[in-house]
């Protein structure tokens, strides 16, 4: 009876934790928050990841795991039931795409373990908010927006490059105020305060570039095999899927199947959607680098100085524009056209499918 009764105190904490956790996705996240605490639940929701604190949870943890294996083979016994037995075409063509589908589950799965230390190392660095614009209104607002979407590991790097843009931005007006040219022709010391500082400041930015362009590389060898996969597997199902619908009588089920496709086919679109803000954003920070290039002070006391910083902002600037980009095989750069292409290809097999059954 004791047990019982301590079980409405424990569900009011319980409350209690989930309500401060959705009231933070819209205020200021606190010191040492892990705002990705959603991604966890979603990992072991998923079947993909969780840590047992005792012997209970890892058993329940096994149990779980051995459910979704056992889908799998009623998947595997239904698809090869449906081959043997080809009096309906249609049946055969819907439980080998789910099939198709739970293979894909295990694909993912695979790939999100085998990259989980990267990932990890990645949460790490975007919890520490380490970046900063130097305008810390513009700072605050954007990773505030972010945390309504913080499970979603590509936004949130999104996010601190947008605040590396503003730091350029803000360091390009910074160093060509309006009153500095006057001063920088008539003093050797406003020139050489001006040379210090803006090679400080470059220096401090390009770190954090640096910094950010290492765990883009981590981010790329996660993502790239898991758009391959997701890419093509919506190719087949997409087309294939709605061949079955179309040939059905409407109801429940063909409902489910249709908003199964649907997801797929977003999930396609949401990933070609957000590479693409990556090019804007890297488009955006290339812009200010060769603005910055363009309006440069130039004397003959700190030529070497001028030389450098112009040097190094187009080549920085060149790098941002075409050298980091996420490529897919037989596809070339991963981006919403992609998408379109996906959507004409599937139209196709749909229309050749519907010819032939």
């Amino acid at each position: 009876m004791e047990h019982f009764r301590k079980v409405p105190a424990v569900v009011r904490a319980s409350k209690v934790q989930v309500l401060n956790r959705v009231r933070w996705l819209w205020e200021d996240l606190p010191d040492g928050y892990d705002s990705f605490w959603f991604l966890d639940i979603y990992l072991a929701v998923a079947a993909v990841r969780f840590v047992p604190k005792n012997v209970r949870q890892q058993a329940g943890w096994y149990l779980y795991q051995t459910m979704a294996l056992y889908q799998m083979i009623i998947g595997l016994l239904d698809m090869i039931y449906a081959l043997q037995n080809l009096t309906d075409v249609l049946a055969a063509i819907w439980y080998t795409m789910s099939f198709f589908a739970i293979l894909l589950c295990l694909v993912k799965h695979y790939i999100v373990l085998r990259h989980y230390e990267a990932i990890h190392e990645l949460r790490i660095f975007l919890n520490q908010q380490s970046f900063c614009s130097g305008d810390p209104a513009f700072d605050g607002k954007i990773r505030k927006r972010c945390t309504v979407v913080a499970s979603i590991l590509i936004i949130r790097v999104k996010t601190e490059q947008e605040i590396l843009a503003k730091n350029f931005e803000l360091m390009m007006q910074t160093c060509l105020e309006e009153n500095f040219f006057g001063s920088y022709q008539n003093s050797n010391r406003a020139r050489k305060q001006f040379w210090d500082h803006t090679k400080n400041h470059l220096k401090t930015v390009l770190d954090q570039q640096h910094e950010l362009l290492k765990h883009l590389e981590q981010l790329k060898s996660l993502v790239e095999p898991l758009f391959f996969f997701i890419y093509y597997a919506s190719l087949i199902i997409v087309g294939t899927v709605f061949v079955v619908i179309l040939r059905e009588p409407l109801s429940f089920m063909t409902m489910v199947i249709l908003s199964s496709t649907t997801i797929s086919a977003l999930e396609c679109y949401f990933l070609c959607y957000l590479l693409d803000s990556f090019k804007d954003v890297n488009e955006t920070i290339t812009d200010h680098m060769f603005c910055f290039c363009s309006q440069l002070p130039h004397s003959g006391d700190h030529h070497a100085d001028y030389v450098d910083v112009r040097a190094t902002l187009m080549v920085v600037g060149y790098f941002c524009r075409h050298g980091m980009s996420f490529q897919c095989a037989g596809i070339g750069d991963i981006s919403s056209a992609v998408f379109a292409d996906l959507v004409n290809i599937s139209y196709s097999v749909l229309t050749f499918l519907l010819n032939v059954l």
